[in-house]
């Protein structure tokens, strides 16, 4: 396997699903985020709208920019929970199929994601993934006040009984997967889903267009 990956843990929203590939989904996202700001903090719905799609921009995380109207960013979890973004799912054979591959290579499996175990379980099952691939799981119940932390990689890494060098983190967002990953020591896929990525991808070892792309780096 490529260059001592032992453990491969991957984040789920925006990686192991691309939100491209579901536009109705990112736009209920969006408007939902900016329905709760607006009502919090009275500001013009329409204002809101605007504002919080170029603070995402920015910022890339839905709680970062509840932040920056003086919001708890927990909020934003809940009001994430609220879409019901497993309804907008649906099985990916493709992505099945590289999990497959994975399993018989005999690489362990986990994931690391900002969503409730519940959540996370429901989405796994959406896209076709069974509970069974993954070695074990950090949800939004761990190390997630404020949303990933170096603290909760480094509990993956102690988790995966590896060194932190030979533990790759797949995710799609620099500030929240890719950084602190690499501050914990682990090596790092960046999943771009065909989009321009927002800043320097430098930061991750690999930049893949696409989860599927997974596969030629290992």
């Amino acid at each position: 396997m490529g260059d001592c990956v032992r453990h491969i843990c991957f984040d789920i929203d925006g990686t192991l699903y691309g939100l491209p590939q579901y536009p109705k989904l990112e736009e209920k996202i969006f408007d939902a985020m900016a329905r709760t700001i607006a009502q919090l903090t009275e500001f013009p719905l329409d204002d809101v709208r605007v504002q919080f799609k170029q603070r995402y921009a920015k910022l890339d995380s839905n709680g970062r920019v509840f932040k920056t109207y003086g919001l708890d960013p927990n909020i934003a979890r809940g009001v994430l929970a609220s879409v019901n973004i497993p309804s907008f799912l649906e099985r990916d054979e493709r992505l099945v199929g590289l999990f497959e591959n994975l399993k018989l290579k005999g690489v362990p499996l986990s994931y690391y994601s900002n969503n409730s175990y519940a959540t996370a379980q429901e989405i796994l099952s959406r896209i076709g993934l069974r509970s069974e691939y993954f070695l074990f799981q950090l949800t939004g119940e761990h190390f997630l006040k404020d949303g990933k932390s170096v603290a909760g990689f480094e509990e993956l890494v102690r988790r995966a009984q590896v060194a932190s060098n030979e533990v790759m983190y797949v995710g799609d967002r620099m500030q929240i997967d890719i950084l602190p990953a690499k501050k914990a020591g682990l090596k790092t896929a960046l999943v771009v889903w065909g989009k321009e990525p927002k800043e320097d991808v430098l930061a991750a070892d690999f930049v893949l267009q696409d989860i599927y792309s997974l596969e030629k780096i290992l």
